[in-house]
């Protein structure tokens, strides 16, 4: 009988067994050890996966933040205000009853007069003649011998303080001037109108 130890498949027979034992060989001791480490391994992965997704799941703990009690504000020395001595400021200013100051009065006691005019000749009027008169009235064509390209030429056409005796007004108010075109828009007249009545001044 040969040695079991030097055969690794040897067959031993247990006495009084009956049957023969077949003892596994290293390869199979090794490929079994590498199927229960994968499943250990999945078991750890599918753990470790649920514990974090538990983890993620859960709710912040809250905190409670408390607030701190308002305190009144008590106002310090330096911030009151200071006395004004009417005397040391000179004579105190009448105001209106709408809280504007009056007029100043020159020496003959009449008020002194403001602005002359807050309407513009290059600004508001000369825009107006050019887009809505130029062309009859304008550089090339000069309808009745009226041209109102510049101050020079419009002032000729006007009277200056009188918009009522101003031929131009009467023309443009009633619609004759421009012809055949759509009237000057109210807002376009009051300009002009106001421009003739403080002066038709040219700034």
């Amino acid at each position: 009988m040969k040695n079991p130890k030097s055969n690794p498949r040897v067959v031993e027979t247990c006495p009084g067994a009956g049957h023969s034992v077949k003892w596994p060989t290293a390869g199979q001791c090794a490929r079994q050890l590498v199927v229960v480490a994968l499943v250990v391994a999945v078991w750890l992965v599918l753990f470790v996966v649920y514990m974090n997704a538990a983890g993620n799941g859960a709710p912040p703990p809250t905190r409670v933040v408390r607030a701190a009690p308002a305190r009144a504000l008590q106002p310090t020395p330096s911030s009151a205000a200071p006395a004004v001595d009417p005397a040391a400021n000179g004579p105190a200013t009448n105001t209106t009853a709408g809280g504007q100051a009056p007029a100043t009065q020159g020496p003959s006691g009449q008020a002194a007069a403001g602005p002359t005019s807050t309407v513009s000749f290059a600004r508001d009027v000369r825009p107006i003649f050019e887009q809505r008169c130029g062309s009859c009235h304008g550089a090339r064509r000069q309808s009745g011998g009226v041209a109102l390209v510049s101050y020079e030429q419009a002032a000729k056409a006007v009277v200056p303080g009188d918009p009522n005796g101003t031929d131009l007004v009467n023309l443009i108010q009633t619609g004759r001037m421009p012809r055949n075109a759509p009237s000057l828009l109210p807002e376009q007249v009051q300009t002009i109108v106001k421009w003739i009545q403080d002066g038709a001044q040219n700034d």
